[in-house]
This record gives C-alpha cells, sequence and structure tokens, in this order.
C-alpha cells in the first residue's frame, strides 16, 4: 500500500528540511495504523523515542539527576 495523501518522495524532502531529523520508515501506507495496529504502534513508539532522546534536558531535571 503507497500513501498517496502525501507521497514518499516529498515526505522524504520534508525530513531533509529539518536539521538532524531522523526518518523512521513505516512500511504499511496510509490505512497502517488501523490495518497494521502492531507494527505501527512499534513505528510510533520509535519515531517518539528519536524525538525524546534528542530533547534538550531542562536545567531542572539537571540538578535533581545529581
Amino acid at each position: 500500500m503507497k500513501d498517496r495523501a502525501f507521497g514518499v518522495q516529498r515526505q522524504h524532502w520534508l525530513a531533509n528540511q529539518i536539521p538532524d531529523a531522523e526518518v523512521v520508515t513505516v512500511d504499511a501506507g496510509h490505512g497502517g495504523r488501523t490495518l497494521q495496529p502492531g507494527g505501527f504502534v512499534a513505528w510510533l513508539a520509535s519515531a517518539t523515542e528519536s524525538v525524546h532522546r534528542r530533547l534538550p534536558t531542562p536545567h531542572h531535571a539537571k540538578r535533581a539527576a545529581t
């Protein structure tokens, strides 16, 4: 299945416009979250973890960790 709503080439182009972006490939098409929910959740978790790893650590969290 292909996502015709927003083509893969355009998705990659957009990702390349964002400094340090990481691409998570979801091989499921536009209906993946409905037709392949188990796989979609794994892909979503991977993407979320990628963003979380790259977030700056708040100043107050650094103090609490020491």
